[in-house]
């Protein structure tokens, strides 16, 4: 298992747009002018790291989000500063990483203290349409210490040497693309005492995006070492029925989903460049089981933003998603998020996953059905049959008990997440019909 689990080390790391109908806007909302588009990148912010993007879609992002990203040398005695507008979303936050793609440390949105006069829109009860939203936020070298710092992000002790940010936002309110209604931060190089420097002096000074985000998907032979071992059955690395294993690490992940071994007490220390916001629990599929899979399960309260305006809730979890991978390229095929999921009196759901061809007619919101989409070509690697499937939770409520985060070891996903764990039953296009709309 030694060499296994060398060979799959790289085959799963990951980071951590809409396409349901939405709901009318709000007229409080500050509008967006048309005649002036918003950036999406600049000589700091490399991105957006998005689907439609097939340059940037690996390390199994999420639709319902955008992700900017910068690389840089911090030089000594150096600081940045980073001013900007807190988005008209349903999350955002900066993360720091070191040259291994570890996080260092992390600001999320309801932790950055606002300017004075100025609104946190992410804090329960706070107008999310407030126009006062600005902040600034100070990214320096060394360790977290003990009392940090309050605005403050810390890159690690080797800042100099390389260090990465990246800027993320989740569900942007309807209309407002995928900045969420506000610039990109702004971000300023200060060297000592002296006057923040203004872009692109400071891109320069850092060398910023001299190169892009590394990727992490593997090389197909590398990728076969696992997927493609001998005497394995056409369904596989697949379970029927569907088994979920909480993601720790990439290589414990990578040895319970390929080599089908899964014991242990890893500690869970996320992917290259994950959200430390975000844990998740991946499942196998295949057709080989069945044409259709049909997911149930109970969804977690969250607040609902995409309509915009109103005030900040709260909720068991800020955000949840299930996507649809192909493992080997990493690529998203789709996904739904928590407000895109049709639910019943008590939050029950049904999602059918399936190729287009196989999408049963009733698989609908009217007929109380969500539709996932199976990806066309499977894991992207010759395995046409394949999927694989990703259920994420982010900032679970302190009194949530059935998040991923509180799993604590492999197998237990069950027993702790009970009824918020969706169950999968593979059917006929036919059969699934056959259970009628509504």
């Amino acid at each position: 298992m030694r060499l296994a689990h060398v060979i799959v080390v790289a085959l799963l790391p990951m980071l951590g747009l809409l396409a349901c109908k939405a709901p009318p806007p709000d007229p409080d909302a500050p509008p967006v002018p048309a005649q002036t588009p918003i950036a999406e990148h600049d000589c700091f912010w490399n991105g957006p790291w998005v689907r439609e993007d097939p340059e940037r879609n690996y390390a199994f992002p999420d639709t319902a989000a955008a992700y900017w990203a910068a690389r840089f040398k911090l030089p000594e005695n150096g600081r940045l500063i980073v001013e900007g507008e807190f988005a008209q979303a349903r999350y955002l936050s900066l993360v720091a990483y070191d040259a291994d793609g570890r996080p260092t440390d992390a600001l999320t949105d309801y932790a950055i203290e606002p300017l004075p006069g100025q609104h946190n829109p992410f804090r329960p009860g706070e107008s999310r349409s407030a126009k006062a939203r600005a902040y600034r936020v100070e990214v320096v070298g060394g360790d977290v210490p003990a009392q940090r710092a309050p605005n403050t992000l810390y890159l690690g002790r080797d800042a100099q040497k390389q260090a990465a940010l990246i800027y993320r936002i989740y569900v942007p309110d309807q209309g407002l693309g995928r900045t969420a209604g506000v610039p990109l931060p702004r971000v300023r190089l200060v060297v000592g005492d002296a006057a923040p420097q203004d872009l692109p002096a400071s891109c320069a000074a850092i060398e910023a995006n001299r190169e892009p985000m590394p990727s992490s998907v593997p090389a197909k032979a590398v990728y076969e070492l696992g997927r493609g071992r001998p005497l394995q059955p056409r369904t596989f690395p697949a379970d029927d029925p569907l088994s979920w294993h909480a993601f720790y690490d990439a290589k414990h992940l990578a040895s319970c989903l390929y080599f089908k071994r899964c014991e242990g007490e890893p500690e869970r220390t996320g992917g290259v460049y994950s959200n430390p916001d975000n844990a998740y629990v991946a499942g196998m599929i295949s057709r080989g089981f069945g044409p259709v899979l049909v997911l149930r399960g109970r969804m977690p309260k969250v607040p609902a933003t995409h309509a915009g305006g109103g005030r900040m809730q709260d909720g068991e979890l800020r955000f949840w998603s299930l996507c649809n991978n192909e493992a080997a390229t990493q690529k998203v095929m789709a996904c739904l998020y928590d407000e895109q999921v049709p639910l019943d009196a008590e939050r029950r759901y049904t999602i059918v996953v399936s190729r287009e061809q196989d999408r049963p007619a009733n698989a609908r919101a009217e007929c109380g059905m969500a539709w996932l989409a199976w990806s066309e070509v499977g894991d992207g690697a010759g395995h046409a049959d394949d999927g694989m499937l990703f259920l994420r939770n982010m900032l679970p409520a302190a009194d949530f008990a059935q998040a991923v985060q509180r799993t604590r070891k492999p197998g237990d996903e069950a027993s702790v997440m009970g009824d918020r764990l969706p169950t999968g039953q593979y059917m006929t296009r036919e059969a699934v019909e056959g259970l009628g709309c509504g």
